[in-house]
């Protein structure tokens, strides 16, 4: 039986693309609810002491110990028909990774023009890949989760904005969808804005065609470290030690992709190539995926090889070795200034002991004139001492803010311009055990190049990061 997986542009409701039936309805039948569920577990073999990130979020990730938490998660949608044109729609979605919070992941106003063309305001899906709009929804697609070497590229789940979807059909056998969209949206790691772009569906039952291409302003506010205390300090050194207009912030960056999946009920295969290039400091990437499998009554066993690849990274280092090395050249002048500051200070101290005790020596000899005028030279010591001192406590906490805060700071960020580079080979099954209810187990092998960790964060080895392993079983289900 075909994965008949939501399409990223269907203007039905995404869940309902999945043949969910409606949990409840009101009198009228203007209130429907779906939704959808994963629970599983999930480990990695060895990763020197590190974890095995999905994406971007700061989540918690996969480690040497069974999770029972990573790819679990439970989402709620509601839709409700207010007229004949116009819905409401709200996803709420709980994940075990962030101890089962619930956020709002969707929400907008959606107004039907006609029978091919519909308008969303509010918050939907960043559509930026073909199972983008599903991401959540592990009944829709064959893997434990999608390949991450591409999904985890664009760290965005969602856009604060509105589309445009068009539909239509060409011919008997095939349809063509299209979205223009236009948002932005806030991360943990800084914001995108004028995000805009145009996805392309070109689908006949058995085969879907796609492509998509979209611009966005990026602001990153996560390469200094986890809490964001040093980005701005780090921040200003890039923009004041480094390259002309080198920065963090305003940063442009364009996303395209391409993608197809032919599913006919007795063969699976699917396959999607994305890259994404900016102007900032972040590395440019190229990655993709390939998927074949077969169906073997309720079970789809499968196959699958993903990569991805950084392109400038060598472009990177340099730009940031340049801050970090004139970051630590005006580190070393201000030692300097402060080096001289202490000998003044120490030249004003005896000044002024020299002069209190001419001072001394006039007052007892009664030469009132001489006692006045080292008085007064020992009050302009004194001054003298007092203004050294605050130049140097302010010289002092400049050279700690390098030295303790950009600096760190400044060499985290080149630490990321190595990029994400691995490769995964995936074995993996996924059994129907109902129409709504699937099981799947997945194991993946991990590999990365010598000058890259891919997405393992924090390796406690300091040394290239051995092949590994990846053990994933999950029960998905959609209502």
């Amino acid at each position: 039986m075909p994965l008949k997986s939501p399409r990223p542009l269907a203007l039905a409701v995404a869940l309902a693309s999945l043949s969910a039936t409606a949990l409840a309805e009101d009198n009228n039948g203007k209130l429907q609810i779906n939704g959808f569920a994963t629970a599983g577990v999930t480990m990695v073999d060895d990763v020197n002491g590190g974890d095995y990130n999905r994406d971007y979020f700061n989540e918690s990730a996969i480690t040497d110990e069974i999770d029972p938490s990573y790819d679990t998660v439970l989402g709620v949608q509601l839709t409700y028909q207010l007229t004949d044109k116009f819905d409401l729609v709200g996803q709420l979605v709980s994940d075990a990774k962030l101890d089962y919070d619930t956020s709002l992941e969707w929400g907008y106003v959606a107004y039907r023009l006609n029978d091919n063309i519909r308008l969303r305001a509010g918050r939907f899906a960043a559509p930026y890949f073909m199972v983008s709009e599903s991401q959540r929804v592990g009944q829709a697609y064959p893997w434990v989760r999608p390949p991450i070497e591409l999904y985890a590229g664009l760290p965005q789940r969602s856009l604060d904005g509105f589309d445009v979807q068009f539909r239509t059909s060409l011919t008997d056998a095939w349809s063509l969808e299209a979205q223009l969209y236009f948002g932005g949206a806030n991360e943990a790691w800084g914001r995108s804005r004028n995000a805009h772009g145009l996805n392309l569906n070109l689908s006949s039952d058995s085969l879907t065609l796609h492509a998509g291409y979209g611009s966005s302003q990026l602001d990153w506010d996560f390469g200094a470290d986890p809490n964001g205390t040093q980005v701005q300090q780090a921040n200003y050194l890039l923009q004041q030690f480094g390259s002309p207009g080198y920065s963090t912030k305003d940063n442009k960056a364009t996303f395209a992709d391409v993608g197809f999946s032919f599913d006919n009920g007795s063969i699976l295969i699917t396959g999607e190539f994305g890259q994404f290039r900016t102007e900032g400091w972040a590395p440019d990437w190229d990655a993709g995926y390939l998927t074949v499998g077969a169906y073997v009554g309720k079970a789809l066993p499968f196959i699958s090889a993903a990569k991805a690849n950084t392109m400038n990274n060598g472009d990177c280092v340099a730009h940031q070795n340049v801050a970090v090395n004139n970051a630590n050249g005006a580190a070393f002048l201000l030692q300097g200034e402060i080096t001289a500051h202490s000998l003044a200070i120490s030249n004003a101290v005896a000044a002024q002991a020299a002069a209190s005790a001419a001072a001394d020596a006039a007052l007892a000899a009664n030469d009132m004139a001489t006692y006045s005028a080292q008085l007064g030279l020992a009050a302009m010591q004194s001054a003298l001492i007092a203004s050294e001192t605050a130049q140097a406590t302010l010289k002092t906490v400049g050279l700690d803010q390098i030295q303790q805060q950009a600096l760190p700071g400044l060499q985290n960020v080149v630490a990321n311009c190595s990029g994400r580079e691995q490769t995964s080979y995936s074995l993996g099954m996924r059994y129907d055990l109902t129409k709504s209810v699937s099981m799947k187990l997945q194991v993946d092998h991990v590999k990365n190049p010598d000058n890259s960790t891919g997405f393992v964060t924090d390796p406690t080895v300091n040394a290239p990061l051995e092949d590994f392993n990846v053990f994933s079983l999950n029960f998905n289900a959609a209502f």
